[in-house]
């Protein structure tokens, strides 16, 4: 095959002025010309070559046998000063190291451009080396308290407007539901213990959509001190018959009506937690029940007041 010859890469070696006859004698003169003749006579191909002689502090350029690139004054130089040749060597330079260091084995081999080429969406092989390692990277505890903190937030928003009424008979387990995006190494870091459910080998193995259940001690310790801080509406339940002056009598009575009496504490009986690592939907049920257990509850007066509610 012919060889081409590239006259615009003739610009990388400057044509040097003509020198003052009366300043400089012809054999400088000379020189020049020899070297830009010699610099014209490359080929394309040798413009794009590994640079020659080459140590970690220099670099040959490749169309200028008499110049030599410093790495330490690559930084000082100007725009005009920069040329296509300079930036070809360096890039040459910087694959013959990456190569050495491959060789080392202290850097995994770069991705090549005339390499297999994988179609876009192709997935990989499963152990494959080369796939991302997404799922390895670690958690910090910075994340998993702001998760916790998140969840902790939503299942007050979920408790507003929610009765707890007073009562051991009328006490009852209300569920608050919260919602979060979380990934897959987030979720197995905050969710780490509990009972798996799904998928187990006896249920769904192949399932994508995780199911946990936590006992109330389990959830609490999980959630943390706010857990134990979590307060919900106590409320007096209505519909109790009542009586009013002169007893059944002929006194009259009545029903007593629902009445709300201020916050109580509440205690997590159950948890549930639902993840898809499809959508990376986290759904959350934290079962409460009201902390207050007393019996029969009187308006402030005695057995004769006609608030008072018997169950």
């Amino acid at each position: 095959m012919t060889s081409l010859v590239a006259p615009q890469l003739s610009a990388v070696c400057p044509t040097p002025a003509m020198p003052d006859s009366s300043l400089q004698s012809s054999q400088p003169v000379a020189e020049a010309v020899l070297q830009k003749e010699a610099c014209k006579s490359k080929r394309v191909t040798d413009f794009f070559a590994a640079p020659q002689n080459t140590s970690e502090n220099t670099i040959q350029l490749p169309l200028s046998a008499c110049k030599v690139l410093k790495l330490d004054e690559v930084k000082d130089l100007r725009d005009e000063e920069v040329t296509a040749e300079m930036l070809v060597a360096c890039v040459a330079h910087i694959r013959t190291l990456e190569a050495k260091l491959v060789a080392a084995g202290k850097r995994k081999e770069p991705a090549s451009s005339t390499g297999p080429h994988t179609p876009a969406g192709a997935k990989k092989a499963k152990g494959d080396a080369t796939a991302p390692a997404a799922s390895s990277a670690p958690v910090s505890k910075k994340q998993t308290a702001m998760i916790i903190k998140r969840l902790i937030t939503g299942t007050k928003q979920a408790l507003k407007g929610v009765k707890f009424f007073k009562g051991g008979y009328d006490s009852t387990v209300r569920d608050a539901k919260t919602s979060d995006m979380i990934s897959m190494p987030e979720f197995e870091a905050v969710f780490a213990g509990g009972k798996l459910i799904q998928p187990t080998p006896q249920n769904k193995p192949g399932s994508k959509v995780y199911i946990k259940e936590y006992t109330g001690t389990e959830a609490t310790a999980l959630l943390g001190s706010a857990a134990t801080a979590l307060k919900g509406e106590l409320w007096l339940k209505g519909g109790a018959p009542t009586r009013g002056f002169g007893g059944f009598f002929g006194g009259g009575g009545g029903f007593s009506k629902g009445k709300k009496l201020g916050s109580t504490p509440l205690s997590i009986t159950h948890m549930k937690v639902n993840y898809s690592s499809n959508s990376n939907q986290l759904s959350v049920t934290v079962s409460l029940l009201n902390g207050e257990t007393g019996g029969g509850l009187c308006g402030g007066g005695d057995s004769d007041d006609d608030t008072c509610a018997y169950w």
